[in-house]
């Protein structure tokens, strides 16, 4: 806990935010579903519903992204495009997308992941989620 609390105070004093989640996007084929961890700190869905959140860094703006890393850990399925392996961490200084995509009709392609971001210099892992992205065609 107090690493945690460290890292939040060496970096302005902000946190990690990050929803168990699951989210889908439906529709003709081909159809695409995924998940934007951006640098600026707001995290961004192509999906149908409303976003379990719009940041994953409390403070967002320009450069927020510099000092973190993210990773995903899949429990299910697999992605269709990743931003790095699974299970690497990859720094979040620009556009970091895992997605999945369907291109049969009548179908659903889906993944299940533990997302988790931790800070560059100290390694501390600062927040993990669950989220789960469905594309669906019909």
């Amino acid at each position: 806990m107090i690493n945690l609390i460290a890292a939040a105070i060496a970096h302005g004093g902000g946190f990690v935010i990050l929803t168990t989640a699951d989210i889908s996007k439906a529709g003709g084929e081909p159809q695409t579903c995924g998940i934007t961890f951006k640098p600026d700190g707001l995290l961004t869905f192509n999906a149908d519903d409303a976003s379990p959140t719009d940041e994953w860094w409390s403070k967002p703006g320009a450069g927020a992204g510099a000092n973190y890393e993210v990773k995903a850990v899949l429990s299910a399925g697999g992605f269709t495009a990743e931003a790095a392996a699974d299970g690497v961490w990859i720094a979040i200084s620009s556009n970091r997308v895992w997605s999945v995509t369907e291109t049969v009709a009548v179908s659903t392609e889906t993944a299940t992941a533990t997302f988790s971001i931790r800070d560059l210099a100290s390694q501390v892992v600062l927040g993990s989620a669950s989220i789960k992205i469905t594309a669906n065609t019909i």
